[in-house]
């Protein structure tokens, strides 16, 4: 076959050359010479080169040929099937294993990560290629059950079918709704195939985030009539048991549907299911603050409360006498919405001040400081003061020192879950000296030099046990007043290792009311207690795990620093004791110490 002219110059040149010829050929055509080109050409090219010639400034790929979308369109669904392909090979991409002498198990979050890479370059084509008519309806549908068939390959005991779902990530699942919405004939038809997705593949699960958001931005009129129609449905076994149950995301969408179109049977539902979703209390207790039914909304945002924290004891909570921020419970619902809980506490107290409940009142105002502001000492003493004033001094010495006692757990790293008190500590000290009129920071000073005389006196498990805080007030004076020049090594690394357990907001106030009392003739007896102590931080090599006695290294180095004299007795009990160690002699000679 005789190849065109144009078959023989593209084998004939380079890429670049090319550009270099086209570039020239029409700088130097004139306009008669272009439009007699383009009535040669066939729609598409014409449409693309005329588009191309009249921009003056083009994004790289932002104007193609149809033909060339399709090109692209069809390589992204090779690359698609080339990611599957990796599916049922239990020595594959996606079979991953902890440790070598484990079995291997599916990896879905590396599988869901490579499709929506692949998805990020599909969405911006889906309404052109849908325009096109190329592509079948249920083309999405079909993607995910091979999936799903991919994930039957794999042998039962990697748990691809058995373990968790493996969930597709934000754009993957836009791909999915966005082509299903484009096909759909109607609002009904597109809520009808998202269900024969969820019907058909049980281990295949779109994002929930992303589920959501696609359906709450659709425009109202659909959403109302997607409600209508769960609504008259949803007693069909397949939409009760979403519909009810409140984790799941079409729960989470008809709830949100329901406050948009039946506000009445919205709080009723919000009534219902308080005790399994603490936050279907604020639009209640909103509502019936707006109705002036005060009453109601005080016991309403106590059981909204209530059903937040989920006590294991049972014991109501009351904000009077305990400090929210401090139940144990508290904490594992920090990732629900920040602004949750404040707006409770927030209308609570207003519901409290128009019934006349004056305590409760300045408590709920200590609560929401110490939840918003935990860490700024000013504005929680603050609140207390308001509690003080208002003539409930037990009242707010008890919750004064819950708060004390929280922020001393969380700068010593303390767990939630001991019972046990944190006991006298310089923090504890500092914010006695503002609260009470019968102390100063003169009184403060004395009392943490008393602390470190008494404490380097002390057994070594006294000293260990008090490490957190004595770094914690290194570190803290060290950032005031640099301290590192007294030993910067030895400092240095004190402090490197705390600053990966605070963040500024918990340090500010702490260093503010610490520089407030004139801290800095602490540095001396600081400095000193290290002296003194610093041998006995230094950790036994018999206690050491698989041999490794990096940690050990480390403290002997920083003894050197600190102590030399102390160092060279430590080195000199461990030549005794510890002698056949190789590997801690090792780790030392690594150091660069003498030993």
């Amino acid at each position: 076959m005789v190849q065109s002219l144009g078959e023989k110059i593209v084998e004939a040149f380079t890429g670049n050359q090319l550009i270099h010829l086209l570039n020239c050929f029409f700088q130097i055509s004139d306009v008669e010479h272009v439009q007699h080109l383009l009535s040669t050409l066939d729609e598409d090219v014409q449409k693309t080169l005329s588009q191309l010639m009249q921009t003056e400034t083009v994004a790289e790929g932002s104007i193609i040929s149809d033909e060339k979308l399709v090109e692209q369109w069809n390589g992204l669904w090779a690359e698609w099937g080339e990611v599957l392909e990796e599916l049922g090979d239990e020595g594959g991409e996606y079979a991953a294993r902890d440790y070598d002498w484990e079995a291997p198990y599916f990896e879905s979050y590396a599988f869901a990560a490579d499709l929506e890479r692949v998805a990020e370059r599909m969405l911006p084509l889906l309404d052109e290629i849908h325009q096109f008519g190329i592509e079948s309806d249920d083309l999405f549908e079909k993607a995910i059950r091979d999936i799903h068939r991919g994930l039957q390959l794999y042998p039962d005991w990697m748990g691809a079918l058995d373990g968790d779902p493996c969930v597709l990530e934000v754009v993957t699942t836009r791909c999915v709704l966005s082509w299903e919405w484009l096909c759909a004939e109607s609002p009904i038809a597109f809520i009808r195939s998202l269900r024969r997705i969820e019907e058909s593949v049980r281990q295949v699960e779109l994002d929930r985030g992303q589920f959501i958001d696609f359906l709450a931005a659709l425009p109202e009129e659909v959403r109302k009539t997607l409600y209508d129609y769960l609504s008259e449905n949803r007693n069909e076994p397949f939409w009760q048991s979403r519909l009810e149950n409140v984790r799941s995301r079409w729960h989470k969408i008809y709830h949100a549907w329901r406050g948009d179109f039946d506000f009445e049977g919205y709080l009723e539902d919000c009534r219902r299911l308080l005790s399994t979703n603490w936050e279907y209390g604020i639009p209640v207790v909103e509502y019936l603050i707006s109705k002036e039914d005060f009453t109601d909304a005080d016991q309403t945002a106590r059981q909204t409360v209530m059903s937040f924290l989920r006590p294991a004891d049972g014991v109501e909570w009351m904000p009077e006498s305990s400090l929210l921020i401090g139940r144990s419970e508290y904490r594992f619902n920090m990732g629900s919405p920040p602004g949750g809980i404040a707006t409770v506490l927030r209308d609570w107290a207003v519901a409290a001040e128009k019934l006349g409940m004056k305590e409760r009142v300045v408590s709920l105002k200590f609560q929401l400081a110490t939840h918003e502001h935990a860490y700024d000492w000013d504005v929680v003493l603050a609140a207390y003061r308001e509690i003080e004033q208002a003539s409930f001094g037990k009242t707010a010495a008890r919750l004064l020192w819950q708060w004390i006692d929280f922020v001393t757990r969380r700068y010593t790293g303390f767990s939630f879950y001991k019972n046990q008190q944190t006991g006298e500590s310089w923090v504890v000290w500092l914010i006695e000296a503002v609260c009470d009129p019968t102390k100063n920071n003169v009184w403060f000073l004395d009392k943490i030099r008393l602390w470190l005389q008494t404490l380097a006196e002390n057994s070594t498990d006294e000293i260990k046990a008090h490490y957190d805080l004595v770094a914690l007030l290194t570190c803290d004076l060290n950032e005031l007043y640099g301290i590192k020049r007294y030993s910067s090594k030895f400092i240095g690394e004190i402090c490197q290792e705390r600053s990966r357990y605070e963040e500024q907001q918990q340090t500010q106030s702490r260093r503010t009311w610490l520089e407030r009392s004139h801290a800095e003739p602490l540095i001396d007896p600081v400095m000193e207690w290290w002296r003194k102590c610093a041998a006995h931080l230094v950790p036994d090599p018999s206690t050491a795990s698989r041999s490794d006695y990096t940690v050990h290294a480390r403290w002997l180095h920083l003894l050197r620093e600190i102590n030399p004299t102390d160092y060279q007795a430590v080195v000199a009990k461990w030549q005794a004791e510890h002698k056949r160690r190789t590997n801690l002699w090792k780790a030392i000679r690594a150091r660069g110490l003498p030993c």
